[in-house]
């Protein structure tokens, strides 16, 4: 009897709250991001006193020879990560956070990729908020901790073209990377911005130099202007420490021409 008093104690009783200061809550949490694993350090080794169960986070690691997507963790529902908690509380709850999410987004969400650059592409989704026939723009953070694999012979190098195909994968099937999924074909984003983000946070693991950001901006370029993108993107932004640029996709005519000469380096739609 003690103990059901003591958890009816502690348990706060959010529903008591008015509606109005629920929705406040729903919105804050809405506007939230996830965080990412650090480092890649900590996919296989945590800091000393720190219990980490790599299954506890939503990392995909895409494997750049088969071009799949390995998930140890469930993929995040559409509406902030932040909110999942909040909507397993019950169907009441559940339906509010949907409320939600559509007022919060009402012309359409971002959605928001933090990609560790190793040897294979490690994914964690920072930012889900709107259901897919929502999406507006999709920004893609990359962390570089490779000066290798950028380019190829008379093309892009693997790296480049794993982000193509993830590019192209996200298109056919959305947020899972599944091929398994069915797919999407009126999958389209207004934005596509790619960051190459310039920090340390790690003493094994240093971020790319700036020869590594040209390469990324020559070969994102090149994709752009080419006309491939059109139809399924409407601008790609590049953005990086001492770099800045954007183009509006343009239709070049003869898709299937443009498809081919592209498909060898990752893009298949």
């Amino acid at each position: 009897m003690e103990t059901a008093n003591l958890e009816a104690a502690t348990c706060f009783p959010f529903l008591q709250l008015p509606r109005e200061i629920r929705n406040q809550i729903y919105s804050i949490l809405l506007d939230s991001e996830a965080v990412p694993l650090l480092n890649p350090e900590l996919l296989t080794t945590p800091p000393q006193g720190v219990n980490i169960n790599i299954r506890d986070w939503p990392v995909f690691i895409y494997d750049p020879e088969s071009y799949q997507a390995h998930h140890p963790a469930k993929l995040p529902e559409i509406g902030s990560i932040a909110c999942q908690g909040l909507r397993l509380t019950n169907h009441q709850v559940l339906a509010e956070v949907s409320d939600a999410v559509m007022i919060a987004n009402p012309h359409g969400g971002t959605y928001k990729l933090d990609i560790m650059v190793l040897d294979s592409l490690c994914l964690s989704w920072i930012a889900l908020p709107t259901p897919l026939p929502g999406l507006r723009d999709l920004v893609l953070d990359l962390r570089i901790y490779t000066q290798l694999g950028w380019n190829g012979v008379g093309g892009p190098g693997p790296h480049f073209q794993s982000l193509l195909r993830l590019l192209t994968t996200f298109l056919r099937t959305g947020p899972s990377f599944s091929e398994n999924q069915s797919l999407l074909p009126d999958l389209k984003v207004d934005s596509l911005t790619v960051n190459v983000v310039d920090y340390v946070d790690s003493e094994s693991f240093r971020p790319g130099d700036y020869h590594t950001s040209q390469r990324i901006w020559v070969w994102l370029r090149m994709v752009a202007l080419s006309g491939v993108l059109f139809g399924r993107v409407g601008v790609v932004r590049f953005h990086a420490k001492n770099k800045q640029d954007e183009w509006v996709m343009e239709d070049k005519g003869d898709t299937s021409r443009l498809t081919a000469e592209w498909k060898p380096y990752g893009w298949t739609l």
